[in-house]
């Protein structure tokens, strides 16, 4: 009776179990695409904003160079500043970007005040220090702001890869376990009892077994018994 009960229940349990490992693997493998999307964003984001760092920083040098209209990159150079303030806003919605956003919007802070102080040079004439500004100051933040951004795309690339890696470590265990779950379960299910006789196995109840073994002894009797009559009248 408990064998009938048991053989049921392993086999509900071996399909539990290969309906929860295919849910582990499908979830793993959404949760490693999710931080691969997460990571290309990021990059994505971060080329684009370091781009418009280099633009801007390209624009306030164009103010001095010889032959170059300030009227004509002044306008410029505000679009790229008001454009990264909006990305720098958008940027600060991604996970630990805290610290990369802080210096970003202090290098366009930073960047600002250049702006204005190299108009007044070029307005007073002294085109020498605005250059200096330009192409030392300018630059100088705009390269501390690029490394902060690329730190932080290269921090978020790391996680993805690690989790990525442990996926690819969790999965063929959990599919090992399976199998040996299942083994197991196979093994104990349909193992024959010691001293359970073979007939029971083969779907014949024991107590016909032994009566069957019963009526054989008594035909094998009576056959002796006739040919002892049969040797006794010759």
């Amino acid at each position: 009776m408990l064998r009938r009960i048991v053989r049921p229940a392993l086999i509900i349990l071996c399909i539990l179990a290969g309906l929860g490992a295919a849910a582990f693997t499908v979830l793993s493998h959404q949760h490693s695409s999710a931080a691969q999307a997460a990571a290309s964003e990021a990059s994505m984001r971060v080329d684009g904003i370091v781009a418009d760092l280099e633009a801007l920083d390209t624009a306030l040098q164009a103010y001095t160079v010889p032959g170059q209209n300030i009227t004509t990159w002044a306008p410029r150079a505000a679009g790229l500043h008001a454009r990264l303030s909006e990305e720098a806003t958008a940027f600060s919605t991604l996970p630990d970007a805290g610290p990369a956003v802080e210096t970003l919007r202090s290098t366009l802070g930073v960047l600002a005040k250049i702006d204005g102080r190299v108009r007044e040079y070029l307005r007073s004439g002294d085109d020498l220090m605005a250059a200096d500004l330009a192409f030392n100051e300018a630059r100088g933040a705009t390269a501390s702001a690029v490394l902060a951004l690329r730190d932080w795309r290269a921090a978020r690339v790391s996680a993805a890869q690690a989790v990525e890696q442990q996926t690819t470590a969790q999965l063929p265990l959990a599919l090992g376990a399976l199998v040996l779950l299942w083994v197991v379960s196979l093994v104990v299910a349909f193992r024959r009892p010691a001293g359970e006789p073979a007939g029971e196995l083969a779907g014949q109840p024991a107590g016909e077994f032994t009566r069957s073994e019963e009526h054989t002894s008594e035909l094998q009797s009576r056959l002796h018994l006739v040919c002892r009559l049969l040797l006794e009248k010759k």
